[in-house]
C-alpha cells in the first residue's frame, strides 16, 4: 500500500487539481492508496 501525505495551509485552490492528478496517476499503478492531507498549521 502506498501512502501519500501533503502538508497543507491556506491552501484550498489548489487542493482539488493536485488531488484529480495524483489519483489519475496512481489509479495507473495499479496498487492500493491513500492520501493523506494534513493541516500543518504553519
Amino acid at each position: 500500500m502506498l501512502s501519500i501525505v501533503i502538508p497543507v495551509h491556506n491552501e484550498e485552490h489548489s487542493l482539488l487539481p493536485l488531488y484529480d492528478r495524483l489519483t489519475l496517476v496512481l489509479e495507473e499503478l495499479g496498487k492500493r492508496y491513500e492520501i493523506l492531507f494534513v493541516d500543518d498549521a504553519s
